[in-house]
């Protein structure tokens, strides 16, 4: 049986993030599965687009995000541990 794949999967194929036993089971679908194949040249060729970008963001605009982090409280709550409150400052 094989394992059905999502967009998710191919993005964290493409930036290796997949344990190598899933590579490789992934890299498997890539030679059967022709839409998995087109999504992952897709994502491939935006990637490689991205990497060879002479773009940068401004100083302002790296601040005002570096602000927003720094704006919000993450912590989890005694009653549910995997339960995530987020407290904006």
């Amino acid at each position: 049986m094989h394992k059905l794949f999502t967009s998710e999967d191919v993005i964290r194929y493409t930036y290796d993030e997949m344990p190598p036993d899933e590579a490789l089971e992934f890299k498997l679908e890539l030679n059967e599965c022709e839409e998995i194949a087109a999504e992952f040249r897709s994502v491939k060729a935006a990637k490689n687009l991205l990497d060879n970008s002479t773009e940068t963001a401004s100083a302002r605009s790296i601040q005002n995000i570096l602000n927003y982090s720094k704006s919000i409280t993450f912590f989890s709550t005694a009653s549910s541990p995997k339960r995530v409150e987020v407290v904006l400052n």
